[in-house]
């Protein structure tokens, strides 16, 4: 985690505008979120805690689908350059909280899977998959903890190589990384592009 920024530095960036400096906040922001939830997942998939490394992977990839609508909303304001909607939408991002009173609501997290899933088809399906996970519906009840013996049809408990979610959640946090890994990569530019609009055109 040594390799983690540790700031973010407003000197690098245009003092014309906020905006390049928020989006480069939410960046790092989002790395440090994403590397600490996947190195407490591993943690627990290295001691086969699978179900516990599956409900950490699904919150990954809430923030990786909130990394890819970040990336939606710089390139939008490259193409359309309304900067009163980027700093609506960066501020929601930054500052959305679940309070009826909140200025900046958080955002339906479902729609942001949804859009990512266009890019990245079966997205959507396997964190449908883990939010069973995350409730105590079958797949993370019965389905992790339980199996009967079909001779004796004796209840046999506790999580096995047989339960349907076993290793189920590496391959999947893997995948997500990668997306992340892009997504990360991709921001620079933008911000970069956004911030020489602003250094000749202003606020």
């Amino acid at each position: 985690m040594a390799s983690l920024p540790a700031t973010v530095d407003p000197a690098m960036l245009t003092l014309k505008s906020k905006l390049p400096f928020i989006a480069l906040s939410i960046r790092e922001i989002i790395f440090h979120r994403v590397a600490h939830l996947a190195r407490s997942a591993v943690r627990l998939f290295e001691i086969d805690d699978f179900l516990g490394g599956i409900i950490i992977t699904r919150s990954v990839f809430e923030t990786v689908a909130l990394a890819f609508a970040v990336e939606r909303s710089l390139n939008r304001f490259a193409r359309l350059r309304n900067k009163d909607a980027l700093h609506r939408y960066l501020m929601q991002v930054l500052l959305a909280k679940g309070a009826p009173d909140a200025k900046y609501k958080a955002m339906d997290v479902t729609g942001l899977v949804d859009r990512l899933d266009k890019k990245t088809p079966g997205f959507r399906e396997t964190y449908n998959a883990f939010s069973e996970c995350v409730h105590p519906n079958w797949l993370g009840t019965y389905g992790t903890f339980a199996r009967k013996d079909p001779k004796t049809l004796v209840l046999l408990l506790g999580p096995t190589r047989d339960s349907i979610t076993w290793g189920a959640g590496i391959d999947a946090l893997t995948e997500s990384l990668v997306e992340f890994e892009r997504i990360y990569a991709a921001l620079p530019p933008l911000i970069s592009e956004m911030n020489s609009y602003f250094e000749s055109h202003g606020t």
